[in-house]
């Protein structure tokens, strides 16, 4: 498929957008001190709910559809993010470190740790994925239903959705 050099540019631009937005956060998270042992503890947490590897499996789950949105993104860029997106797992951790020291306490993060290092924790580790899965298709399942309730109540009041 041959694609116009004005659309590839348009883009190949917003890649860059979107690539400019994540090196800021990036770099604001090179920014933000925070305490070593409450890094530590956090590090410790997204290492125990598998976080950042949720995200990940998230992204690469998204890829098929983002690919299809794109179809003038040729494939090896596609090839070559999923290729990077697990082995810069570490610098994703580095970004969420902030995040959560901004919205949870040492001791709430300890708390956190604990109940998932306990059977119950592990087992939402364990069925997270599925969980968000299937969660994920009841959405979609309910808002389609839900579209067409509403498409429906505006055909009655003579509005037509095409």
């Amino acid at each position: 498929m041959r694609v116009s050099r004005r659309h590839w540019h348009r883009h190949v631009g917003r890649l860059l957008a979107v690539a400019l937005i994540a090196g800021g956060a990036d770099a604001r998270a090179q920014e933000v001190q925070v305490e070593p042992e409450k890094a530590a503890a956090i590090r410790q947490l997204l290492r125990v709910t598998e976080a950042a590897s949720l995200m990940v499996t998230s992204i690469e789950t998204s890829l098929p559809v983002q690919k299809a949105a794109n179809p003038e993104i040729p494939d090896v860029f596609w090839e070559e993010f999923a290729a990077r997106l697990r082995q810069d797992i570490d610098r994703f951790i580095e970004i969420l470190v902030p995040l959560y020291d901004r919205h949870l306490t040492l001791d709430e993060i300890r708390q956190l740790i604990a109940f998932y290092e306990s059977p119950l924790g592990r087992r939402l580790v364990e069925i997270q994925p599925t969980l968000a899965a299937e969660s994920m298709l009841a959405g979609q399942e309910w808002g389609g239903r839900l579209s067409m309730e509403v498409a429906e109540d505006l055909r009655k009041r003579g509005i037509m959705i095409p």
